[in-house]
């Protein structure tokens, strides 16, 4: 009886378990698919900074092109803004002179309409009046002739004919010099316009050209601060060679201490085991998990940054934890800021050392004594954040992996996945 009892308590305790255990199982589900998906983000993003940034080589060429081509521009359409107001500025003076001899004003367009159609009108009702009096060329009238002759002696006819004809030049020149300001009036208005567009072409251009410049300064500088950060991270790298004897020799202390005190080995009076039991130097944990983005000396980060590739990138989403791929010390914990490029440089035994870049947080410091599997700081990458530098196109963790001074390739000694 009691047994069965207790088979029905086990039951009843088994049925009320299984919810929690099935939520607890969702709730493990949930995470995975949560950073799956993030993951996922940080993969696409980085894709998508890929594909819209443009190669430090690349960019340099291209400025230099477009500076090549505005300043093979700039004479020609220099010379052309200067003969276009060159000539504008005769057809002004022309304008000027005519104003001020004629009392006219050829920038008035309904007055110019309105005199040119008086003028008009007056030389058609004058020419009217000569053939009246039989004064124009084709006239006929004898008995009219007639009458002047009588009336008129020979230099009064010829002295009234020259003035009539005198009148009739001047009422026809008034009537061209009309036309031709009118003519010269919009030849100003072209020229205006065409100098105006050459104007705004050409400062378009400098603008051009001056942005270039920029830009081509501006590539150079990016260039020269990754070869800076590139220069200053294998100076580091070389000055902790000097000192991986001594970290080698502190991690194997700290290992037998650490044996010592769980009863594993036992103390040697006045010596230290040869630290052989702690396992293979060379061996290192991943320090994040994530799809490989940028291999060892890959050819495509070279072209993009100009610099060789001497890691391998780790896609994992902004703030993913950072941990040490094997016990060590840490040489150089560098706080590049806001602007800079930050990395964790840690020693281990065997003369091996590595370095994890573009952390935007970093939980060490220099010096300190660390484990596998420790977290180091956080992961970063996404340009413009803390901690990214400019060798960056999307979040990551950036792995290097030194040995005897030299860089090898990270998948060598990682565990195969």
């Amino acid at each position: 009886m009691r047994i069965l009892n207790r088979l029905v308590v086990v039951l009843v305790l088994t049925i009320a378990a299984l919810p929690l255990v099935a939520a607890q199982a969702l709730v493990a589900v949930n995470e995975r698919y949560q950073k799956k998906e993030e993951l996922q983000q940080a993969l696409e993003s980085a894709a998508s900074h890929m594909k819209s940034g443009l190669h430090y080589s690349s960019a340099l060429r291209r400025s230099e092109r477009e500076i090549e081509e505005t300043e093979e521009r700039l004479p020609v359409l220099a010379r052309r803004k200067r003969e276009t107001r060159l000539q504008l500025s005769a057809v002004r003076e022309t304008l000027q002179a005519i104003k001020a001899e004629h009392g006219i004003d050829p920038a008035d367009e309904e007055y110019m309409r309105e005199l040119l159609a008086d003028g008009e009108k007056q030389l058609q009702t004058f020419i009217r009046f000569l053939h009246i009096r039989n004064v124009t060329d084709g006239g006929e009238g004898g008995s009219a002739l007639l009458r002047q002759y009588l009336l008129l002696s020979l230099g009064e006819r010829t002295e009234q004919d020259m003035r009539n004809r005198a009148m009739l030049r001047a009422r026809a020149r008034f009537l061209n010099i009309i036309a031709t300001a009118q003519q010269f009036q919009e030849l100003e208005h072209t020229l205006r316009g065409e100098y105006e567009e050459l104007a705004g072409e050409y400062l378009a251009l400098l603008e051009r050209n001056e942005l270039a410049y920029q830009r081509l300064h501006a590539s150079a500088s990016n260039q020269a601060e990754i070869q800076r950060i590139v220069a200053e991270v294998q100076g580091e790298i070389m000055k902790m060679q000097s000192e991986l004897a001594r970290i080698d020799a502190r991690i194997r202390r700290q290992s037998e201490r650490d044996l010592i005190e769980k009863g594993i080995i036992e103390t040697k009076e006045g010596a230290y085991n040869d630290g052989a039991i702690v396992g293979d130097p060379a061996g290192l944990s991943w320090p994040a998990v994530g799809r490989i983005s940028a291999g060892f000396l890959d050819a495509a980060y070279r072209s993009f940054f100009g610099v060789p590739h001497k890691g391998i990138d780790i896609a994992v989403p902004q703030g993913t934890p950072i941990r040490c791929a094997a016990d060590g010390v840490v040489f150089l914990a560098r706080d590049g800021g806001q602007t800079g490029y930050s990395y964790i440089l840690v020693g281990h035994r065997g003369g091996t050392a590595t370095l994890y870049g573009h952390v935007s947080q970093i939980g060490v410091t220099t010096g300190q004594d660390v484990s596998r599997g420790q977290v180091l700081g956080l992961s970063g990458g996404t340009p413009g954040t803390y901690g990214a530098g400019p060798m960056t196109t999307g979040a990551h963790v950036h792995l290097e992996v030194i040995q005897n001074g030299g860089h090898i390739d990270p998948l060598l000694v990682l565990p195969a996945r």
